[in-house]
């Protein structure tokens, strides 16, 4: 096929988005799937140039990709029936209290859930921080994803070989995605993305971009917003959702449940879930007010939701449900 210099075959290169996408990973694996497939033979840097100067071709392309690209990742897992559950977050690696670690998979062991949400913060991406960095410290994000494999989800896994694991990530794994952003070539790197990066296709564990969501009846997430005051931020998480159902959240790094009537009989709790991270860590000047533990739960439809906080004490003990650890 003859192709001049200053032009290319644009019908050819349409058929071949068509064929070739679903076998390619990217806009340059495409382009070198078609001229396999088409013998057009053009170089990298032709298809860079046909990518860049025909957008609405590129836009096409984009959307046809392999269906890992070409699909995005569920934005909410959703579980029904009844249900017991458990949540776990802000774990922040390399800053998380391995003692803290080992009693929250110690309960969640006893506890035997069907679902476990891990809410958020799982990596602390501390070298993607817009904030200062310990030069003395250096630990890479690759650094920070195999301890979360070594130290947290091949454990969790191990201790809970029939329970369903959800993995939603929080502000500091979007980290991970602001660099991609700022960096758009990054975007293509599937080794970039948390799921991958993480390796949960290994551990069995489920990844939620946003939410997991047991049944109408409650919904938890990593969570937004802050307040000085236990069970001030749940409460927000509920206003924010016009108080149509139970929320549990992470991101504060404090134990918190405030229940607020509905009309009717009916009632919401909002659950500021703690955290699993060392409670001084050597970025804060000061004693944050945190603290440590996990959630239980049991759901069952029409029913408002059974929450349990377990709160850990400073020699790490604690009850869960009336089983002393």
């Amino acid at each position: 096929m003859q192709i001049s210099e200053e032009g290319f075959d644009f019908g050819e290169v349409e058929r071949g988005i068509d064929r070739e996408s679903g076998r390619s990973a990217s806009l340059a694996d495409l382009g070198r799937q078609i001229n396999r497939s088409s013998g057009l033979g053009y170089s990298e840097a032709k298809w860079r140039g046909i990518w860049k100067d025909n957008p609405e071709l590129r836009f096409r392309a984009r959307r046809k990709l392999s269906k890992e690209l070409r699909e995005p990742a569920r934005s909410v897992v959703e579980i029904e029936g009844a249900t017991k559950g458990a949540v776990i977050s802000d774990i922040q690696v390399p800053y998380q209290d391995m003692e803290a670690v080992r009693l929250a998979i110690e309960v969640l062991g006893w506890w035997d859930p069907d679902v476990v949400v891990i809410a958020g913060d799982g990596l602390d991406c501390t070298m993607l921080s817009d904030f200062d960095q310990n030069p003395s410290r250096n630990f890479t994000l690759q650094d920070e994803a195999e301890e979360m494999q070594d130290k947290v989800l091949g454990p969790l896994r191990a201790k809970l070989k029939r329970s369903r694991i959800v993995y939603i990530p929080g502000n500091h794994e979007k980290r991970i995605r602001k660099q991609m952003y700022k960096n758009p070539w990054l975007y293509e790197m599937t080794a970039m993305r948390l799921e991958n990066l993480l390796d949960l296709g290994r551990w069995k564990v489920e990844f939620a971009e946003y939410a997991v969501k047991f049944g109408e009846d409650c919904e938890v997430s990593h969570g937004t917003f802050t307040a000085p005051v236990a069970g001030y931020a749940a409460k927000k998480e509920l206003e924010h959702r016009a108080y149509m159902f139970s929320t549990i959240t992470g991101h504060i790094h404090r134990s918190g449940t405030i229940s607020v009537p509905k009309p009717g009989g009916d009632r919401v709790i909002g659950r500021e879930n703690p955290c699993l991270c060392q409670l001084n860590p050597e970025w804060t000047s000061h004693f944050p007010r945190w603290s440590q533990g996990l959630t239980l739960l049991k759901t069952k439809s029409g029913y408002t939701p059974w929450i349990s906080s377990v709160d850990f004490a400073s020699d790490y003990t604690t009850c869960a449900d009336g089983k002393w650890f």
